[in-house]
């Protein structure tokens, strides 16, 4: 593979994994939204619907930013007099499946959080 392949590699695999960042973050918005704005007013049908929905949609489009950018540390990681900046080496993957992991798990706790309020807690 030549420099110029790599470097449009590096910025396929960039942003592919951004757009499905962008995805993620607009869906769990979607979901947030929801959750906040009737989510208390939601039957237990339509919990059981949604939620594992978003699941399966924020898994897919985590899932493509994860893969992307792990294909994007192993081309890095290939060919390094190509790319010498010091943030590369990173572990992004690593912080890409905490970020999504963690997130879509406090949007359901979210939902549930709106579902099962507290009593005496300020509103």
């Amino acid at each position: 593979m030549t420099e110029a392949e790599a470097i449009e590699m590096v910025n396929f695999y960039a942003s592919n994994a951004l757009n499905s960042f962008s995805i993620w973050v607009s869906i769990t918005f979607a979901f947030l939204t929801v959750a906040y704005l009737a989510g208390s007013k939601l039957s237990q049908i339509q919990i059981w619907i949604i939620s594992p929905l978003y699941c399966l949609t924020s898994g897919t489009f985590g899932l493509a930013s994860v893969v992307h950018v792990q294909s994007f540390t192993v081309l890095t990681n290939t060919h390094p007099d190509f790319f010498p900046a010091y943030l590369w080496p990173l572990p992004w993957s690593l912080m890409t499946q905490l970020v999504l992991i963690g997130g879509t798990l406090a949007s359901l706790y979210f939902m549930w959080d709106v579902r099962h309020p507290k009593t005496g807690r300020p509103q």
